[in-house]
């Protein structure tokens, strides 16, 4: 008799591919017993559930959860099973086997929720017979299974895409997973989320409108009207903030040049970059620079000489402090002949010939 040990955690039980979600990882494997003869699988007690999908006809075979005996039926090619891995499970196979495995420890399934915005997953399980017909996994399985058989050579990013698809597929329709309401017309959090990171990734714009909507299974032009609902902003707006942001955080380097700074957040040149930074805060970015270092800045017919805020968000608060600067007393110059008499103009009025005025908050 064969023996098969899974989900061990050892390095020879890993799964080939799968993806990082909530700490933990979601895995998928594909199971085969080729030889004739009976093989005993067996998988340790463990907090997660583990999905079968049939990639050829599964053969009628004894199932044991914590010792007790489970005859289980035929399952046809394409169909569904769930085991609950919590309780010690073993079978005992007499023909050849092939099936696709989705491991999902609690530890995913709850980052799974979280990352989707969706209610919080329960237990994975069938309603009735031990298998059922699935129509979107038996059409993800191929892909998956393709996938698991040269992992070395499939793009991460279409692995991610696969796994998740499916993982979101079985904790809905088996667990119960819902997304929370989502304002109409925006995209789902896993949706803003990838276009977010996609637009950040190349701040120059070299990612087309067309890519990251095809990234959120979208139009370009619903993905459009859905990215402002999201954020309030159109595609372009929201990542030229991302520019003017980035830039703010480099301006605190005095060693760089306005120039490069230009360059690494995406503009064209730097006179674009003090046209779009001018646009969004009030302040060309040198004035900005000066103003964040704690420089005198000029403002109107007086000037502040007291230390500016370390960040300075723009025209905006800058229009706000102006309200607050209030003229100091006028400073005579000490008379040099004495006080003077009760009732008696100063002496020294007349060499107060000039004023200085401070501004001051109050």
């Amino acid at each position: 008799m064969q023996r098969q040990l899974l989900f061990d955690g050892s390095p020879r039980t890993r799964c080939p591919l799968g993806t990082a979600i909530g700490g933990s990882h979601i895995g998928v494997s594909r199971h085969r017993i080729e030889a004739a003869g009976q093989t005993a699988v067996s998988a340790p007690a463990q907090d997660a559930h583990l999905v079968i999908l049939q990639l050829q006809d599964q053969p009628a075979h004894d199932f044991w959860a914590d010792g007790k005996h489970i005859p289980v039926p035929r399952a046809p090619k394409g169909s569904l099973s769930i085991v609950d891995l919590r309780r010690d499970s073993s079978a005992l196979f007499d023909e050849r086997l092939d099936s696709l495995h989705l491991h999902m420890p609690r530890e995913a399934l709850e980052g799974l929720a979280i990352e989707t915005d969706a209610t919080p997953i329960g237990n994975l399980s069938l309603d009735g017979p031990w298998s059922t017909s699935d129509r979107i996994a038996r059409q993800l399985s191929p892909l998956l299974a393709a996938a698991a058989e040269a992992p070395g050579h499939v793009a991460q990013a279409y692995i991610d895409h696969l796994v998740l698809a499916m993982a979101i597929h079985v904790a809905s329709a088996y667990g119960g997973m819902r997304s929370r309401s989502v304002r109409r017309g925006s995209l789902a959090p896993w949706q803003l989320k990838r276009a977010q990171e996609l637009l950040s990734e190349s701040l120059a714009g070299n990612t087309s409108l067309h890519a990251v909507a095809k990234a959120c299974d979208l139009s370009a032009s619903y993905f459009a009207r859905a990215f402002k609902v999201s954020t309030g902003m159109p595609p372009h707006a929201w990542l030229q903030s991302r520019r003017v942001e980035l830039a703010r955080t480099l301006l605190l380097n005095r060693e760089l040049a306005l120039a490069e700074i230009a360059l690494r957040c995406g503009f064209a040149d730097q006179s674009h970059f003090t046209r779009a930074f001018k646009g969004a805060t009030g302040l060309t970015p040198a004035l900005w620079r000066r103003a964040a270092r704690g420089l005198t800045l000029s403002a109107g017919h007086c000037h502040m000489a007291s230390t500016w805020p370390t960040i300075v968000p723009g025209a905006k608060a800058l229009s706000r402090l102006r309200p607050r600067l209030q003229p100091a007393p006028l400073r005579e110059r000490p008379s040099t002949s004495g006080p003077p008499s009760a009732g008696t103009p100063a002496k020294n009025e007349q060499a107060v010939h000039s004023r200085t005025m401070l501004c001051h908050p109050e």
